[in-house]
């Protein structure tokens, strides 16, 4: 009998790891066919920095420091994934960023122009 849920327990293990393995595969292979567009990789720069805030400093003023950290961390675990497994996009979201952000100051008037709203 207890070798029988020894075996039960074990053959149970191994469906688990056989399912956490595919669930690792698959995500790892999400992420890949993500960072393979532009959008995608507009959508990744958004949520490592915009949402998840990798990037920003938090003033500890209340407890809002543990949610803060904690997401900052999961960006982190995201980055360096995506740092180490999917490198020339990652490298490409950024350059793309850049582009982003200099077309969008070109299109934005200078003080010299001013607004010509107010003619």
């Amino acid at each position: 009998m207890a070798r029988e849920k020894m075996l039960h327990d074990e053959a149970a293990q191994n469906k688990r790891r056989k399912a956490e393995r595919r669930d690792r595969e698959m995500a790892k292979a999400d992420l890949k066919e993500i960072m393979t567009t532009p959008t995608g990789r507009r959508f990744m720069y958004a949520l490592l920095f915009d949402r998840l805030g990798l990037m920003d400093v938090y003033i500890p003023a209340d407890s809002g420091i543990y949610r803060h950290e904690g997401a900052r961390q999961k960006a982190s675990d995201l980055a360096i994934e995506l740092q180490t497994e999917h490198t020339e996009a990652y490298i490409l979201m950024f350059s793309e960023r850049l582009r982003e952000k200099k077309y969008d100051q070109s299109a934005a008037p200078t003080e010299d122009q001013g607004d010509d709203s107010n003619a």
